[in-house]
């Protein structure tokens, strides 16, 4: 019972990070590019 709780909030976990991450790594990825963009520009 121990273990399988500890999977299922893991697995619940990995999705919720995974996700948050993604868009995590999207808003910086665009802000990074704009940034990148606006400084070339400059």
């Amino acid at each position: 019972m121990i273990p399988n709780r500890r999977f299922a909030i893991k697995k619940q976990d990995y999705p919720s990070a995974n996700f948050r991450s993604g868009r995590g790594r999207s808003k910086k990825l665009s802000k990074g590019d704009k940034q990148q963009k606006v400084s070339s520009s400059d």
